[in-house]
């Protein structure tokens, strides 16, 4: 439950959608790279990104936003660069 996820990564992770959206409802993912290197994260079919999706770097952090359509979660914006 919730609109900000927070996650702190140890190993390659893939997002699951979340369940029950309403349409309209806006959420964001706080991604920080705890695993000691690089990391791969994918995204479940269900968001539609912008672009590629950059992994932050070890010990760093990304932030990414969407809304959901009806069907899918839309991206709004994404962190340019990564943050500790």
């Amino acid at each position: 439950l919730g609109n900000l996820f927070v996650a702190v990564l140890t190993a390659n992770r893939t997002i699951g959608a979340p369940t029950n959206p309403t349409t309209g409802q806006v959420i964001a993912y706080d991604i920080k790279n705890s695993k000691g290197g690089a990391m791969t994260t994918t995204w479940n079919g269900a968001f539609l990104l912008a672009g590629a999706w950059v992994d932050p770097a070890n010990t760093k952090r990304r932030t990414i936003t969407f809304y959901y359509d009806g069907t899918n979660w839309v991206e709004i914006a994404h962190t340019q660069g990564t943050t500790t």
